[in-house]
């Protein structure tokens, strides 16, 4: 147990000393350029901090970009991990930077330097920044740096093409940039010799060597059988059982479609018609007279005298106005 216990301990121990994750230092230098600049003077930028690095799009191209360097000397580097933070609501449009080698190391640190003394760059294998999904940061994945910068000297410009935008990333410190170290393959260790290979026994006689014994040979008594060796019951594999050939179902014939005759001109007009006629003989229907009812038989004479339509208009002029009870007399 305390053995399993000592090897887990050590195993441990060696993995996290061949650790191919290093720390590394603050960046030497940094700084950003203005486009907007004449003369060896660029224009004032208020609101990017004194540290931070301020990088911009227009509609023409770059109106801002950044570089940051660190010294990796003397370090077996296969690539890194950039991270640098958005200043809090500097960010205006989509972030699209991506991290280029610069073609010399030797650019001035500051911030709004003219353009006209930015370092030169080249994007034939650019590392894309990768915006964090919350907007605080952008990730770079670099490869190994070139061994005539030293290190890392990286250009941080807009993507070619990238719609315009504005952007202050805040200055990088020893936790921005994460390098992987490149671990060499420990040598082979030679064989461990034999301390018997390559001996000779001296030759029998040889003068300060003892005489060899004479070897004596003893012979083996027979081997007795006990018994009759039982003979061992060999299995038989079943006879392999043939699948039942599958049934196919024959096919069901589908009745074809009835053709639809195609309805004429003729018979619309003439459905229409008499749709029209019927809806007029209902409406004249409704507005005849409702027939009053009749008796029948001796209630028929003995009934009231039919009640003749009166006209409501009064008769007479102001205060002498009185309504008909009976029909207007005819005067002729």
């Amino acid at each position: 147990m305390r053995r399993t216990c000592a090897v887990t301990v050590g195993t441990l121990g060696l993995l996290s000393a061949l650790s191919g994750v290093a720390a590394a230092d603050a960046p030497t230098r940094s700084g950003w350029w203005n486009a907007a600049s004449a003369n060896g003077v660029a224009l004032p930028q208020p609101t990017t901090g004194g540290d931070d690095l301020h990088v911009g799009q227009g509609p023409n191209g770059p109106t801002a970009y950044a570089a940051v360097a660190y010294d990796l000397t003397g370090q077996a580097v296969s690539g890194g991990r950039l991270e640098l933070k958005v200043v809090p609501n500097t960010a205006v449009g989509t972030i699209e930077v991506q991290a280029c080698p610069t073609k010399t190391a030797t650019w001035k640190a500051g911030s709004d330097q003219p353009y006209d003394t930015r370092p030169e760059y080249d994007c034939g294998r650019p590392a894309p920044g990768a915006l964090a999904p919350d907007g605080t940061s952008v990730t770079f994945l670099l490869d190994a740096p070139a061994e005539a910068l030293g290190g890392y000297s990286l250009a941080i410009v807009p993507i070619e093409g990238a719609a315009p935008f504005l952007v202050d990333f805040a200055k990088p410190d020893a936790t921005s940039l994460t390098p992987e170290v490149a671990l060499e393959q420990p040598a082979e260790q030679p064989a461990a010799e034999d301390p018997g290979a390559g001996f000779v026994p001296p030759a029998a006689g040889t003068p300060g060597t003892p005489p060899l014994s004479p070897t004596v040979t003893v012979d083996a008594p027979p081997l007795a059988v006990a018994g009759p060796v039982p003979e061992l019951a060999v299995p038989v594999a079943p006879a392999p059982v043939s699948a039942e050939a599958p049934v196919t179902a024959a096919p069901v014939p589908v009745a074809a479609a009835r053709p639809v005759a195609p309805v004429s001109n003729r018979e619309r007009y003439v459905a229409g018609s008499l749709l029209a006629l019927l809806a007029g003989g209902f409406v004249y229907a409704l507005q005849q007279p409702t027939a009053q009812p009749r008796l029948l038989g001796g209630m028929a004479r003995k009934g009231a005298p039919p009640v003749l339509p009166v006209s409501e208009r009064p008769r007479g002029i102001g205060r002498f106005a009185t309504l008909r009870t009976a029909p207007a007399r005819r005067l002729v």
